[in-house]
């Protein structure tokens, strides 16, 4: 895993001075596209999100919304028809529930030691 994390390049965004992108992510909804990157696959894959402005600057998308539980697992949702939010794709109460959320990450086999 460590030498596809090498290849993932991210936009840090800056907020009130510090660099800390998951708060970027809160303030800004204005994630343009993903790329998917695959143990067995060279290029990733790019998925482009569906974009309406909130206002005539267009830097904010409406279709986007995002959510840090309290242990710090960003979750965020981005609805082509802008339906969509946190309370309504994901359950609340199981993304706070601590020992739900470590028995996820150890099933998805992507749990970061170094958080603990």
């Amino acid at each position: 895993m460590a030498a596809m994390r090498d290849k993932i390049e991210t936009t840090v965004g800056c907020t009130k001075g510090e660099n800390n992108q998951f708060e970027r992510i809160l303030q800004y909804p204005d994630i343009t596209a993903i790329d998917i990157y695959h143990k067995d696959i060279e290029e990733p894959t790019e998925i482009i999100m569906p974009w309406v402005s909130v206002d005539s600057r267009g830097e904010e998308n409406i279709n986007q919304k995002s959510y840090i539980n309290k242990f710090g697992d960003l979750f965020v949702v981005i609805d082509e028809d802008g339906k969509a939010n946190i309370e309504n794709a994901f359950n609340l109460t199981g993304i706070e529930d601590k020992e739900r959320m470590d028995f996820m990450w150890e099933m998805l086999d992507i749990k970061d030691e170094s958080c603990e």
